[in-house]
């Protein structure tokens, strides 16, 4: 999943574990003693989701429309595609509407920003600017997403030119989407509820 998915399924747990789960993917496992207990809990939620999309079947049918095209980065794209998904039924997850959510955890980075990465330090000013987690609900915003992702990438494949085949697979993927996503967040409360992410030590 992506930004905007990882921040929503921790939306419930302290605030630390949902930065860490937000942040994770700047993260490598030889800085992670260097964060606070709660911000590594939520890097390893973060892991525990990845893991569990990326073996999801349903998410590996998505991934299979594709892979020819993106090879490896398929999986990178189907995470972009997803969240559009999540924020386009945004109103079937949650109670709260998508901007006071993300102004809400926006708010949160700024509170907390002595503890985040340096890369996320600097990017604070256009996430809130460019309104990333909110920018997923159009199709413009996944090609701006889409375009900051080539920008990483090591191999170019064209990443930046997939929300063509957002388009063409789109009520598939939407379908997808929706078949999944209760299932993640079914897994995620489960984890968030047991010892490990409800104890602040």
């Amino acid at each position: 999943m992506n930004f905007l998915a990882h921040v929503h399924l921790s939306e419930n747990a302290f605030e630390e574990i949902q930065i860490g789960n937000f942040i994770a993917d700047f993260i490598k496992n030889n800085s992670l003693e260097k964060y606070p207990v709660l911000v590594q809990k939520g890097i390893k939620l973060h892991r525990s989701i990845d893991y569990f999309t990326d073996h999801h079947l349903v998410v590996q049918e998505s991934k299979s429309k594709l892979y020819e095209k993106y090879h490896k980065y398929a999986a990178v794209i189907i995470d972009v595609f997803y969240d559009h998904f999540l924020a386009k039924n945004w109103h079937f997850y949650s109670s709260d509407g998508l901007h006071d959510f993300a102004n809400q955890f926006t708010q949160i980075l700024f509170k907390h920003q002595s503890i985040l990465p340096e890369r996320m330090q600097h990017s604070l000013t256009s996430m809130r600017q460019n309104n990333w987690l909110t920018s997923y609900a159009t199709l413009e915003g996944i090609e701006f997403s889409l375009q900051r992702l080539n920008q990483r990438a090591k191999f170019k494949v064209g990443i930046e030119y997939a929300v063509v085949d957002l388009k063409k697979f789109y009520f598939e993927l939407e379908d997808e989407f929706l078949r999944f996503y209760p299932e993640l967040i079914e897994y995620v409360n489960k984890l968030l509820a047991s010892d490990d992410y409800s104890s602040e030590r």
